[in-house]
């Protein structure tokens, strides 16, 4: 397996979306409202411009590979919140024993 020097992942924030990045705090603000996360990893590099957000790290293990899909995916979650917002469904499913639920 060729190891990588440097990997990065680019993030695309459509136009209603604001972000803000401070101290490992992310913070996304859109028509939805405004939700905001916590990215702290020493060897990440978290760079936020106005129309893209950029993951880097330099020489990255196994488990830091990974780490930057993660925080790809978090990142995009936060932007469909604020944007589409989220809505959950719960399905009550069993076969023997008597349940009761309630809201």
């Amino acid at each position: 397996m060729p190891k990588n020097i440097r990997t990065e992942k680019v993030i695309k924030v459509p136009g209603q979306v604001k972000v803000e990045y401070k101290a490992g705090m992310l913070k996304v603000t859109g028509p939805k409202g405004a939700l905001s996360r916590r990215f702290d990893n020493p060897r990440m590099k978290l760079d936020v411009a106005p129309k893209e957000i950029t993951i880097s790290i330099d020489l990255p293990n196994r488990k830091e590979y990974a780490l930057i899909g993660t925080f790809e995916s978090h990142i995009n979650n936060l932007i469909t919140g604020v944007t589409t917002g989220y809505s959950y469904k719960m399905k009550i499913v069993y076969s023997h024993f008597p349940i009761k639920a309630t809201i």
